[in-house]
């Protein structure tokens, strides 16, 4: 679903390759230095799956539904609300671009995704349907050149009822302050799995360089990201 969970796979892939290799018949000296080096891999997949879970279950556990594409539209984050809220399963998402998501609500979605990708910038829509009042939020999430690197849907929804009185007494200052805060609070989540992305592969690989090249991203780039991050 995520870039993420691609890293995931790999390390698990990885530890299936590396047991089987120690399983048979090779040199002890090899064999002491792979079980080392697979301790190590099964140590970093613990801890960042550990961390990913963690995540997951907060966003899970919203009261709003969160959706996220990449620049290009396709799908590399959504929430349970989100399921929830559009009636569509898991396979209906994974790995499908914002235009091939089928179903009632898949318009209201791709109109947000591709405003946000288009214009690079914040956009709002409220929209009523039966007795709920829909907030949607699009948000432009750059990288660190100022470049769109994600776009996402934050959507609340409320009881028409609820929502009036809000709208009646929320004075606008305030409403701007959260949706700043709510893009912050994302932006430093997307920052931190990618951080967590690129040292379990610099691990993993042994050099920037590799690592670089198994990620699919120019050398340079990942140099500026490991400066940024501290790596």
């Amino acid at each position: 679903m995520s870039q993420e969970l691609n890293i995931i796979n790999l390390c698990e892939n990885c530890v299936t390759a590396l047991r089987n290799t120690i399983d048979s018949n090779i040199s002890r000296d090899l064999s002491i230095s792979l079980n080392q080096k697979l301790f190590l891999l099964e140590t970093a997949l613990d801890d960042f799956k550990n961390r990913h879970i963690d995540f997951e279950e907060i966003c899970n556990h919203s009261a709003n539904a969160l959706y996220v594409a990449d620049r290009y539209g396709k799908t590399v984050y959504f929430n349970q609300p989100f399921l929830e809220f559009s009636g569509l399963k898991k396979e209906d998402l994974i790995e499908k671009n914002v235009h091939e998501i089928k179903g009632e609500k898949a318009p209201f979605i791709n109109d947000i995704i591709t405003k946000v990708i288009n214009t690079k910038k914040l956009c709002h829509l409220n929209n009523r349907l039966a007795d709920e009042e829909i907030s949607v939020t699009g948000l432009p999430i750059p990288d660190e050149l100022g470049q769109l690197k994600y776009a996402m849907i934050h959507i609340q929804i409320m009881p028409v009822s609820v929502y009036q009185t809000e709208t009646e007494t929320e004075s606008e200052p305030a409403y701007s302050t959260y949706l700043k805060k709510s893009q912050y609070n994302l932006k430093k989540s997307v920052e931190s799995f990618e951080k967590d992305i690129i040292r379990d592969a610099i691990g993993q690989y042994g050099s920037k360089r590799k690592a670089a090249s198994a990620l699919g991203v120019d050398h340079s780039t990942l140099i500026k990201k490991c400066q940024r991050y501290g790596i």
